[in-house]
């Protein structure tokens, strides 16, 4: 929960500060806060016993269990492999074929 809270607090700042109202920015305030170190001060955080408390990894686009299917707009998800239908519903799938949450 501490890392929520922190993550939540910087990614408002970061809106705050760009004032963006562009569909996309928060995308652009994540990677913005990751790649450049600002939550290495939470991701590090351990709980009373010296355990990790934070595990982010992050994975190539469309490889992960969560994606961002706006970024993918270049050809049809059908033609890509990550739309499939199974029955009659449809499903993302990552790369590799595993399910989408």
């Amino acid at each position: 929960q501490h890392a929520i809270e922190k993550y939540t607090i910087a990614m408002v700042a970061q809106s705050d500060e760009r004032k963006c109202k562009s569909v996309g920015c928060d995308q652009g305030f994540h990677n913005y806060l990751y790649y450049l170190g600002n939550l290495d001060e939470w991701l590090a955080s351990t709980n009373k016993r010296g355990e990790q408390t934070c595990d982010i990894r992050v994975h190539v686009h469309g490889e992960g269990a969560v994606n961002n299917l706006s970024a993918m707009r270049e050809s049809p998800l059908r033609d890509q492999g990550v739309l499939k239908t199974f029955d009659v519903d449809e499903t993302y799938v990552t790369k590799d074929g595993n399910i989408v949450v």
